[in-house]
């Protein structure tokens, strides 16, 4: 190939690149926050983990519902469950802003908010520019029963330190993990224990 082609089809090249495979105009969202209560991953139960959730989008879908608050569904979405597991979330999720309030959040389609935050930096915001990380205390309502890549995912509710962050572009999504078992001997204290408290109740309350 000549040196004229190259200079002309290389601005092509990069700008396939940056849009990434099926987007026309990508943005990255990155959520991060607190499981203080822990939960269930494909029926493994993990502790009080920090969540990092990346999603990605296309901001030629943005859903203008009233004068103040927008959606923008999510096209590919990665949880990550720092230290267990990374899973794809297989459920419908979408960013959302609203206006009144200057509310930025995460929810599932056509269910309530997952987390949510007040953001009066992102006054005016619009869903399709870079922005943050803007860190807050992040309001989590829970995850119930929804499907992942490794299972169904349950976390209860609560509220944490967070971030959040719209990077330009489709950003690279974190490799999928299968969750790490407890050790054998972590599991057979477990059971230790559990035995303990069982016999001190049978002590504790006689018959």
């Amino acid at each position: 190939m000549n040196r004229t082609c190259q200079r002309a089809i290389a601005p092509l090249i990069l700008t396939a690149t940056l849009a990434g495979a099926g987007y026309a105009a990508p943005i990255s969202f990155v959520f991060t926050w607190n499981a203080v209560n822990g939960g269930t991953l494909g029926g493994s139960a993990f502790g009080v983990s920090d969540l990092r959730f990346t999603g990605i989008a296309d901001t030629d879908d943005i859903n203008v519902v009233s004068a103040s608050f927008e959606t923008l569904d999510l096209e590919d979405a990665v949880l990550e469950i720092v230290g267990f597991a990374t899973v794809e979330i297989l459920d419908a999720q979408q960013v959302f802003f609203n206006e009144v309030g200057d509310v930025i959040g995460l929810r599932q389609v056509g269910g309530g908010n997952v987390v949510s935050a007040t953001e009066p930096d992102l006054a005016g915001y619009g869903l399709n520019t870079a922005v943050g990380p803007l860190p807050d205390s992040y309001s989590f309502s829970g995850w119930d029963d929804i499907s992942t890549s490794s299972g169904s995912l349950t976390m209860p509710g609560g509220v944490s330190p967070g971030t959040f962050e719209a990077i330009a572009g489709a950003v690279t999504l974190p490799s999928i993990s299968a969750p790490i078992p407890l050790p054998a001997g972590g599991m057979l204290m477990g059971g230790a224990l559990v035995g303990c408290m069982a016999l001190f109740r049978r002590r504790g309350n006689p018959t």
